[in-house]
């Protein structure tokens, strides 16, 4: 085996798909769809009311049951991009949708 190898495929690759489509395909962001695809396989599962930025923060939510509940949540109360209630994932990844329910809504009134 090569020694190395790989090491620079996703920052050639962000070089090229910047080159050939524009911003956005950056090595950190390209690490971000890889994750997205494996936590997402099932593409008509997503919500359409989440942005990509909103994606990002339900990958860090490991437990399947979580982030599924998680995202939502964050889709029915229209959850913004700035909204953080960090409080909710943690409540909601111990089985506690009740909490985790009125952490959310407490805190974003």
């Amino acid at each position: 085996m090569i020694r190395g190898y790989g090491k620079q495929l996703l920052p050639t690759l962000a070089k090229e798909l910047t080159a050939h489509f524009g911003k956005g395909f950056d090595a950190s962001n390209l690490r971000y769809m890889r994750l997205f695809y494996q936590a997402f396989p099932i593409r008509d599962a997503l919500r359409l009311e989440l942005s990509w930025t909103h994606y990002r923060r339900l990958l860090r939510v490991e437990n399947d049951k979580a982030r599924q509940w998680y995202m939502d949540e964050c889709a029915t109360l229209n959850l913004s991009e700035g909204d953080k209630p960090t409080v909710g994932i943690t409540l909601c990844a111990q089985d506690n949708e009740a909490v985790a329910r009125y952490s959310i809504f407490k805190g974003n009134e």
